[in-house]
């Protein structure tokens, strides 16, 4: 799935428990985002542009859930991917690539 412009894509696999908060948070805010479903996985995708590539683990700590990610931002000159799983809600591996380099943040 993509952001409006195909700027952003994401895959993504489980479920994050408090989306539809997110989504009306997202909503509230701004006319910036357009959502063409009703998934946790578009709501992602959003808050992730809302907050991002400098501020992904603050996107990741709104989320409450069971999930695995890849994030793919083509925007500007800084391009980037990330992959993250969350087991059980509690652990969280998450790994980055950006500018050719591999990073391991930890929560």
């Amino acid at each position: 799935m993509s952001n409006e412009d195909g700027t952003v894509w994401i895959t993504y696999n489980g479920e994050i428990y408090n989306f539809a908060d997110l989504r009306q948070e997202l909503e509230a805010k701004s006319n910036a985002h357009r959502f063409r479903s009703h998934t946790d996985t578009e709501v992602v995708l959003h808050l992730y542009e809302e907050y991002g590539p400098d501020r992904f683990k603050d996107c990741l700590n709104r989320l409450h859930g069971m999930f695995a990610l890849a994030i793919c931002d083509l925007r500007g000159p800084r391009q980037s991917c990330f992959w993250l799983a969350i087991i059980l809600g509690s652990s969280r591996f998450i790994t980055a690539i950006a500018a050719g380099n591999w990073h391991l943040l930890p929560r």
